[in-house]
Order: structure tokens, then C-alpha cells, then sequence
């Protein structure tokens, strides 16, 4: 019974919410078409016609499901809720049934869709659409302003999933308050949440505030907080698509399009993480930390993975930078790193803002800005790339404070402002620190920098600041890629709202990979490097344009026929072996890549046009395949190619390194995603050197299909300087069966870059992450020694286990060697078996190293 129960709540192979009923579970059936409040609504046979009659025959305290079926038309909303699931594994279910595709519609008019007040608990509401019709100015039922709330929850409500479902034209589409304690662990996945307006007062798409675990992912947030068709009801600074309170805790916010708000794509009052988001067409795309009320002594967060593009104005006010930050803690180790941020359509304000909360109304409580890492975001055709309020005080405390500012490894391009950095302040080395970015507009360098107010030339500022700046103009494959080129690279309108249209409808029955963040994410980062986050290409000479994405569906803008699912990633390439070349000859050099995927390697697109190698004395040369060791679809594949020997032979004068490449949109899984460009690894040609031995090449470890293999230690760098050079490292990683706590000790601390969301883990039979929302981190630094341990108990079976070697780094800013053969950036992946994970035996997959 206890194994059953684990796996009664999961997610399946396509990243949806699997609800096993339980063996004591009552269904009641809910037809508006053939129902009668007569029938006991026990069978699709004997439905009930009204919410609210199966409503009452639900128990509280059980699984019950009530099912309500689909295509059907309800006008009636549901009755005030106080009922709960047994528990988190078993819920109590509100979804749907029958043959049709169309979610059930309920049509709630003036009045609320859902409303709670009480404690609840364990419930799951999946497949649902509720609107206001009589709110739609598009309706024929439209007849005024009046309404209410979509879905409310009010009280210390705990394990509650809105999934599948859909929210228009309510005052507010979403609401999720704690009272008299916090709500807990509330989750609002794969729907879509538009059109919420109200006429002179504040609207939002999803409102949260005293939540403690706040999941949003999947899901579509467009033109909440106004409606241009409706007399009075204006974009303000009120009313956003996102709006979590200083009151929201731990919330994550993760792979939704959030376009067209109001004022904010997101206000994270709270903090939280914000990764892999589209942000399109937003006044001001995200804000953490700040806002009219702050958490007092600060929040920490992560801003991620994300994609901004575009703005807006507010009702004709200026607006339109992508991110802004404030109130940050100290020992928050707060991020905001691996974003795009292009196309600025207000030519006003820099694109990440670093502002103070002097005008919340408990300002004295805030913090001002600590320990924050900016680092390998990429910022084109934006007014400005970087502004730091003029009233922050560098080595300052309080609201005004602002302490231990990294910037690194950051693209700066194509600002339409000369000033390309904006700081009002005197440079403070003791408390900021600049390095590696790369900066360039096509104005004169000498104004690119205002410091202490004084206008400073890049020349200055290299040799006073930054002596790792470049002045240099970044090559993009195609940056100019937007969503609505997007689109029409499907086939469809040139235009964002018609691709919005088409995620709109999207539903269960009906799901296309291709109208995803993810897919739009990966789509538009192509045409900047190819690269995944962590990432950061050398600047050369521009390629040519990248071959449009996927192919162009028979319907242009709607999907017609459910596609396979999106992935939660895109495939990822790793060399498995390419032997150093120690021999003359003409013979050809063989390389073997494996590609891995989430569900399945689209097997037909691995090609000729995959591999470069390139080498010394100018060598170029694209890879041939030789063959796959299948030609089905599915995941992993590997393919073997072979490379051609400089000038036909090879001899000592090809001797040297080599680097094996994977080419952009070259590979792609089966919903058309393509695996990233990057370097693989590399091969060395020491012909005629009788101290050459045939070794196994640098292999990137990114998802390798083995653990990696105990290497040699390198030689001591040189420390005389106190600068450790040598990258960190994973000495040894365990795992508790008892515990079940995953155990990893490092060469080097960490600790300042390292996240319990780094760590990702899956389960190799069902192909499914565990969640970030069920991890949880602690660091030793007296042993370098990190621990990661489970909300709830995970399920035996085969893990694969890797930690992302870009984003992970010790003190001095080196990322993690997950291989351990010397280049940093690898990440580190081992496994976990079903059997381990039940005997009493302890994992220990790499020996220490040095």
C-alpha cells in the first residue's frame, strides 16, 4: 500500500500530473447536457446536471473525483468550497470525463468561478475552463463590468493543483491568499491566464501573497491588468500579469510566457527563482525584492534562463526595462545570470536596474542590495545594459546599502543609449567587481561609461575597473529573432498575437511542443550562440544564418492534431570517444557521440552537417557519419563519424590539439528542438613522438552515459600569488539509502555558487526530474561538503544525477570541472540504481582527486 501510495501523485513521461484513484475513491458524474439532479451521478450513465449537486455528494476528507463532462456548457459557478482531499497522495480530483476534446466550459458571468475560505487541503483541479463571459467584450453575453474572481483561495490552504485549466476577463483570474496562517505548496501548471481587467482598479492575471511554496509553470500569463476595448479600463502601474506579494515565500516561476501586462510580467516581492521564461511585450518584464511593501531584512532570488524581448508603455508613460532588483540579503547569494535581453522598443531605461525601495512604506526595514552575481547575460539592442540608483550607497547599510556586486561575463551590445553603464556612484573596489564583459555600441567609446557622474571613455574604465573589459563587436548567428519570426518560421503570421492565439488553445488533448516558452526560448538563444544558459561563446567571425526551425505545421498559427510534448530540455550531445592521433597515415579519425534526450532523439537528423573539427594550421573540417547504432527514434542514440587527416595524410606537422564541435540545428529531438551548440571535447595528433600514448579525448560529461573515471591528478598550479587556478572539482558523491540525503565534497568551496536547483535528478524508467520544489540544500564549508535531501520520499528506481558545471563556482569565480580533466564549465553527472537506493550499501563514484 505505501508503494502505491508514493506513485498515486507523479508526473508521467509528457510532464503531466498522473492522479491514481484510490481504491476507495467515488467518481460523481456532471453532464449539463444529458445530466439530471435526480441520478446519483455514480456513472457516466446516471449523471447529475449541476455543479452543485455533484459537488454535495463529494466526501470531505476523501479521493472522491468530481467529473464534469467534456464539451458540455455549465452556467452556473461552483459553490462555495470546504472540502479536502486523505491526503497529498491522495486528492480529492475536480476534472473531466468523456470522449470529446474540448475541456469542460464553465461560463460564471458576473460571479466568481471557485471560491474557498476555508483550511483545504489536497486538491487537484485539472482540465477546466472557466470564463466571464459576461465581462468578454468579445461575447455576445458581454454586459458590463461587474465580476469577480476566478479562482480565490482564501485561508491556510496546503497541496492544492491547478493544472490544464484556463482563466479570462475576471478581476483578478487568480488569487491565493494565506490567512490566519501561510498557504502552502500551491501549484498552477500548463494553463492559461489572460484578459483579467477592471475599470479604474487593480486587476491582475494571479495574485499571492503569505504563500509559502508557489509553483507557476507552463503557463500562459497574456494582457492582464487592462482591456483596451472597455471604456476606463487603461494599462496602470497597479495591475500586472504576475503579482506575489512581499508575503510570498519560496517561489519558483519557471518555463511560462508571460506577455502584454499592464505594468509588471512579474512582480516577486518575495524573491523566489525566475528560469527559462519568455517575457515578451512587457512595460517592466520582472521585478524582485522591491515594490511599495518589502520583506523586512531582505529576500534572496534567481533570475535565470529567461528571455526578454521587447516592451511597452504604460497608458503613453515610459517604461521598459526587462529586469529590476532590490532588497537582497546578505549571504543571499542572489543571481541573475545566462538571460537574453533584446529589442527594446522605449529607448529609455537600461535593461537591468538596480533600484532602491525608498518609497516602500517599510523602507527603513529593507536591506538594499548584497551579494549579488550578474554574469553571462546577453543584452542587444537595449537603451542602456546596466543603471544603479543614484541614492544607493556603495559599503552603505540599511535601504540604501549596496554590498558585493559582481558583474562578469556579460555581453553588452548594440545599446541605442552611448552610455552602455550608468553609476552614479564612485567605483568602490572593495564592494563591486567587474570582469570579462564584453561591451560595444556604434558611438564613440569615450562616452560608453558614466561613473561618480562623470562621463568615462572604455580606455578609462579598462585600465581603472575592469582590465579583463573588450571593446568588441559580438558576431550573432541571428539575433534579430523575436516571436513573432518565430511564428512564421512555423508557417504562420509574422506576428506575436497570432502566436499567442495559438497558446491560447492549447489543452491536454491537444498539446504542441512547438507552443512553449521552451521552444520559443531555444529558438530565439540559436540565433544568439546556440548555446545552453552557462554557455558564453568566444566572439569570431559571424556564421551564416541559421536555418529556420521547425517545419511548418498545415494550420499556421492553431494546432490542429496533438504533436509529442515538449521536453523539459532540449537534447544534449556528449563525445563518448575520439582517440589522440599518434600515428602517420592517410586513414580517416574516428569520433563517437552520444545524444540524449528527455523522450527521443529525432534519429534522421543526425547527419554529415553535425561536427566540425578544427585544428591547427587553419584546419576545418566537417565530420561524416558513418553510421547510428539505431535508426528508430528514441533516446540515447550514438553515431559514429569520421574526420578527414589534414592534407589528406597525417604527419608530424598536423601535430596539436583539436576541437570537436557540435554545429547549431544540426540535431533535434521529435518535437523539433535542437540540441545546443558547444564544444564537445578535444583530441590531440602527436605523430612521430615516441612518448605518446593513445588516451581517451576531453569528453564534456553533460548527461555521459557512464560516471565519470577517477583521472590523475594535475600538476599543483602555482598559488604564490593566494589565486587558486585550479577549477573545482566533485572528490567523491554518495548516496544514503536510509536517509535518502545525496552527498557530494569538492576540491574547493562552492558554496557561493551553488543552488539546490543546480542538482537535477531522473528517474530513468518514467523519464521524469524530480522537482526543484523538492530539494533541499545545506553546505558544510568547514568540509566543502554539500547535502541534498527530499521534501518527500522519491520512488526506488534508476536516477541519473548531474550537477551543472557552468552555473556552479567556488570564491574566485571558476566553474565547476565535472570530469575533472582540467577545463571548467563540465558538468557532473553519475548514477543512482534502484538496487542502491534500497540495500544498505554507499555509492561512491569518483576518487579524490587532487
Amino acid at each position: 500500500m505505501e508503494s502505491r501510495t508514493l506513485m498515486a501523485v507523479s508526473l508521467d513521461s509528457a510532464g503531466w500530473t498522473k492522479i491514481t484513484p484510490s481504491s476507495d475513491t467515488r467518481t460523481i458524474h456532471v453532464s449539463s447536457s444529458e445530466g439530471s439532479d435526480q441520478n446519483n451521478g455514480l456513472s457516466a450513465d446516471a449523471p447529475v446536471k449541476s455543479i452543485a449537486k455533484g459537488v454535495s455528494l463529494l466526501r470531505n476528507g476523501s479521493p472522491d473525483w468530481l467529473v464534469l463532462k467534456r464539451g458540455d456548457t455549465f452556467n452556473d459557478a461552483f459553490p462555495t468550497w470546504v472540502r479536502s482531499g486523505r491526503n497529498a497522495q491522495e486528492p480529492i480530483v475536480i476534472t473531466s470525463y468523456g470522449s470529446d476534446t474540448e475541456r469542460p466550459l464553465i461560463r460564471t458571468g458576473a460571479k466568481g468561478g471557485f471560491f474557498s475560505n476555508q483550511a483545504v487541503r489536497d486538491v487537484a483541479m485539472v482540465g477546466l475552463e472557466f470564463t466571464a463571459s459576461s465581462r468578454d467584450p468579445d461575447s455576445p453575453s458581454f454586459s458590463g463590468t461587474a465580476g469577480n474572481y476566478g479562482f480565490q483561495l482564501v485561508g491556510p490552504s496546503q497541496n492544492v493543483l491547478v493544472e490544464d485549466c484556463s482563466f479570462d476577463h475576471y478581476v483578478y483570474n487568480v488569487s491565493i491568499q494565506g490567512f490566519n496562517g501561510d498557504a502552502k505548496n500551491i501549484k498552477v501548471r500548463r494553463s492559461q491566464i489572460t484578459d483579467s481587467y477592471d475599470v479604474g482598479i487593480k486587476s491582475s492575471g494571479l495574485y499571492a501573497s503569505q504563500v509559502d511554496g508557489l509553483l507557476l509553470e507552463g503557463n500562459l500569463f497574456d494582457h492582464n491588468g487592462w482591456e483596451e476595448k472597455v471604456t476606463g479600463s487603461v494599462p496602470n502601474v497597479f495591475s500586472h500579469n504576475i503579482y506575489l506579494w512581499a508575503s510570498t515565500k519560496n517561489a519558483v516561476i519557471r518555463d511560462n510566457i508571460i506577455s502584454n501586462a499592464s505594468s509588471h510580467g512579474i512582480q516577486a516581492r518575495g524573491g523566489g527563482t525566475i528560469e527559462n521564461n519568455l517575457f515578451v511585450g512587457n512595460p517592466v518584464a520582472a521585478l524582485i525584492g522591491n515594490g511599495s511593501t518589502v520583506t523586512p531584512g531582505g529576500v534572496s532570488g534567481k533570475i535565470s534562463g529567461n528571455v526578454f524581448l521587447e516592451a511597452r508603455d504604460i497608458n503613453g508613460g515610459a517604461r521598459g526595462w526587462a529586469i529590476e532588483a532590490g532588497n537582497l540579503k546578505n549571504g543571499g547569494n542572489s543571481v541573475i545570470s545566462d538571460n537574453i535581453i533584446a529589442h527594446d522598443t522605449q529607448n529609455r531605461n537600461a535593461a537591468i536596474k538596480l533600484e532602491t525601495a525608498g518609497g516602500a512604506i517599510n523602507a527603513s526595514q529593507g536591506v538594499g542590495i548584497n551579494d549579488l552575481t550578474i554574469e553571462r547575460n546577453i543584452i542587444y539592442k537595449w537603451y542602456q545594459g546596466l543603471s544603479i540608483a543614484s541614492a544607493y550607497d556603495f559599503g552603505g547599510s540599511g535601504s540604501a546599502g549596496i554590498n558585493d556586486l559582481v558583474v562578469r561575463d556579460n555581453e553588452f551590445q548594440r545599446t541605442s543609449s552611448q552610455k552602455i553603464v550608468n553609476q552614479p556612484q564612485a567605483f568602490d573596489a572593495s564592494e563591486e567587481t567587474f570582469n570579462d564583459n564584453l561591451y560595444y555600441n556604434t558611438s564613440a567609446s569615450s562616452g560608453w561609461f558614466s561613473v561618480g557622474q562623470k562621463v568615462t571613455s572604455f580606455d578609462t574604465w579598462k585600465n581603472t575597473i575592469e582590465p579583463t573589459a573588450q571593446n568588441q563587436q559580438a558576431q550573432y548567428p541571428d539575433p534579430d529573432r523575436t516571436m513573432a519570426t518565430y511564428n512564421a518560421s512555423l508557417g504562420g503570421a509574422n506576428s506575436r498575437a497570432a502566436f499567442n492565439a495559438a497558446v491560447r488553445l492549447q489543452h491536454k488533448a491537444d498539446w504542441d511542443g512547438r507552443f512553449t516558452a521552451r521552444s520559443v526560448i531555444a529558438y530565439v538563444r540559436a540565433g544568439f550562440t546556440g548555446a545552453t544558459p552557462g554557455e558564453k561563446p568566444t566572439p569570431a567571425p559571424a556564421p551564416a544564418p541559421a536555418p529556420t526551425t521547425p517545419p511548418s505545421p498545415t494550420t499556421p498559427t492553431v494546432p490542429t492534431t496533438p504533436t509529442t510534448p515538449a521536453n523539459n530540455a532540449a537534447p544534449t550531445a556528449t563525445l563518448v570517444s575520439a582517440a589522440d592521433r599518434t600515428s602517420a597515415g592517410t586513414s580517416q579519425h574516428t569520433i563517437k557521440v552520444t545524444y540524449l534526450d528527455d523522450k527521443a532523439v529525432q534519429t534522421n537528423s543526425i547527419g554529415n552537417a553535425d561536427i566540425t573539427v578544427t585544428g591547427p594550421n587553419s584546419y576545418k573540417a566537417a565530420a561524416t557519419l558513418v553510421s547510428t547504432d539505431a535508426t528508430t527514434n528514441g533516446t540515447p542514440r550514438t553515431a559514429t563519424y569520421v574526420v578527414a587527416a589534414p592534407g589528406g595524410a597525417w604527419d608530424a606537422s598536423d601535430n596539436g590539439t583539436y576541437t570537436i564541435s557540435l554545429n547549431v540545428n544540426g540535431v533535434r529531438d521529435t518535437d523539433g528542438v535542437y540540441a545546443a551548440a558547444r564544444t564537445l571535447g578535444t583530441f590531440k595528433a602527436s605523430v612521430g613522438d615516441a612518448a605518446s600514448s593513445i588516451a581517451v579525448a576531453s569528453v564534456a560529461a553533460a548527461d555521459a552515459p557512464a560516471p565519470a573515471a577517477a583521472v590523475a591528478p594535475e600538476p599543483a598550479p602555482d598559488r604564490s600569488s593566494g589565486y587558486d587556478e585550479a577549477p573545482p572539482v566533485v572528490l567523491w558523491s554518495n548516496f544514503d539509502p536510509t536517509t535518502q540525503a545525496l552527498t557530494m565534497k569538492f576540491s574547493k568551496d562552492v558554496s557561493a555558487g551553488l543552488n539546490a536547483s543546480d542538482l537535477r535528478l531522473k528517474n530513468e524508467q518514467t523519464m521524469q526530474l524530480v522537482t526543484n520544489d523538492q530539494l533541499k540544500l545545506s553546505y558544510d564549508k568547514a568540509t566543502n561538503t554539500a547535502t541534498w535531501t527530499f521534501a518527500s520520499p522519491i520512488e526506488a528506481a534508476d536516477y541519473k544525477v548531474m550537477l551543472s558545471g557552468p552555473v556552479v563556482y567556488d570564491a574566485e569565480g571558476q566553474k565547476l570541472d565535472g570530469n575533472a580533466d582540467g577545463d571548467a564549465g563540465d558538468d557532473y553527472v553519475v548514477r543512482i540504481t534502484a538496487a542502491e537506493m534500497t540495500a544498505a550499501a554507499t555509492l561512491v563514484t569518483m576518487d579524490a582527486v587532487a
